[in-house]
């Protein structure tokens, strides 16, 4: 919902350049490059109407400058929004973990380490302070005009089943929060880091007609032009945008997409 909510003031309609690009996965020939052209004509009017609109917030200086750098003239919105989402998806899986823990008020949070310690000292997973069995309960008998009460012995068999729900429970929650931990760690590192966005386009770019691999030597000036068509042209959103389409349609497509917006920037 945040994703969806926020994306859209990127001034880029994702979906369109996904479905865009998904077509030219079904086409061939002509029809093939006429997308190619048309996906690539669309991305770059959004890179250059962001990068256009950038040249007014230069002379920008402390908070406003901070308080716009992560913002769409900066080429770190979509990257940020993205970032947002996966860390409220941790948020999310510690709070509902929190929230149990709360509303059982049996100490949730420690209930699966309780369970793999009874496991590995060979004692059974019950565990009858968290989750009776057998307690007492109090009834009131009407005899006559007086009302007794007793106290018996009762059996809660349903904690028997509420025991392996929550039990179920826990595992899914931590197991969710350690996936989700894991994703925004790596995405974080990913888009913050400018050498994995240079590893990232590279292994899609063209020098000379001829792919590049990393063991190639580049001449330095064609090295320092790269540099400025991923940080300066492209950008953090750009780089986001091209490993969006090469994960969720085809990595082939994204690397004919950087190829003809590498040579456009080179026409330049």
């Amino acid at each position: 919902m945040f994703w969806l909510a926020f994306s859209g003031y990127s001034s880029l309609n994702i979906k369109k350049l996904l479905r865009m690009t998904d077509d030219i996965t079904l086409s061939h020939g002509n029809t093939k490059n006429e997308l190619i052209q048309r996906t690539v004509q669309y991305l770059q009017k959004y890179l250059k109407i962001r990068n256009c609109l950038n040249i007014q917030y230069k002379t920008w200086e402390g908070p406003r400058e901070l308080l716009a750098a992560y913002g769409f003239h900066k080429g770190n919105f979509l990257v940020f929004i993205f970032l947002m989402t996966s860390l409220l998806y941790v948020i999310s899986t510690v709070g509902q973990i929190v929230m149990v823990d709360i509303l059982l008020g049996v100490d949730f949070k420690t209930l699966g380490f309780d369970v793999l310690s009874r496991v590995y000292n060979d004692k059974s997973i019950s565990d009858h302070r968290r989750f009776p069995t057998v307690t007492f309960c109090d009834f009131d008998i009407r005899q006559m005009t007086n009302i007794q009460t007793w106290t018996v012995q009762c059996s809660l068999p349903i904690n028997l089943f509420s025991e392996i729900i929550f039990i179920t429970d826990w595992f899914i929650l931590v197991f969710m929060t350690i996936v989700n931990t894991t994703y925004l760690l790596y995405h974080l590192i990913s888009t913050v880091l400018p050498c994995r966005a240079e590893i990232y386009i590279r292994k899609f770019m063209e020098v000379d007609g001829e792919r590049v691999s990393k063991y190639q030597k580049i001449p330095e000036h064609e090295l320092e032009k790269q540099r400025d068509f991923i940080h300066c042209y492209l950008r953090r959103d750009g780089v986001f945008l091209i490993w969006l389409m090469s994960n969720k349609v085809n990595q082939v497509v994204a690397g004919e997409i950087v190829n003809n917006l590498w040579k456009n920037y080179q026409s330049e």
